[in-house]
């Protein structure tokens, strides 16, 4: 943190106060999901790789999704491979590269997207509902640089070790 606090006892707080709101987010986030999880019979960890491969579907492969959602890579391992179980994604080699193994959404997960891009809309909804236009282009804007500050810090970090 930087100079904006009084004294040592603020900016301790402030530093507390964003690891709560990170926990208190991820808590809201499991909350918004779980009637979508329990509607289709879905893990959150299932649910976030449908979500994920919905809006990004030019990352299709399993360590994408382990890269970009930060999930462990056993976890997203054995998510997919009971969506393929239940039919909600199959595999299709690379043409070009055989190891390689993309992951496609099926009709039956087309069906779901619209209940998980509407949790998505009520949690956005929930946190951002009573902003101003100008209040939502400055959180994002924030956003953008906080998440690019742990983005920078991370690679730096894991290109030293």
């Amino acid at each position: 943190m930087n100079c904006l606090y009084m004294n040592e006892r603020e900016r301790v707080l402030a530093e507390v106060e964003v690891l709560l709101l990170a926990r208190r987010f991820r808590r809201l986030y499991e909350a918004v999901s779980q009637p979508v999880c329990a509607a289709h019979g879905l893990t959150q960890t299932e649910l976030d790789i449908l979500g994920f491969f919905s809006n990004h579907p030019e990352r299709d492969t399993a360590r994408d999704v382990a890269e970009w959602r930060m999930l462990p890579k056993a976890n997203v391992s054995q998510a997919v491979e009971t969506l393929i179980g239940k039919g909600l994604l199959v595999r299709q080699p690379d043409e070009i590269d055989r190891r390689r193994v993309h992951l496609l959404l099926t009709e039956k997960t087309a069906r779901m997207l619209p209940d998980i891009h509407a949790s998505r809309k009520k949690l956005s909804d929930i946190m951002t509902g009573d902003f101003t236009a100008e209040e939502s282009a400055v959180y994002l804007s924030l956003q953008r640089r906080i998440d690019d500050n742990a983005r920078n810090y991370l690679e730096r970090k894991e290109s030293n070790a």
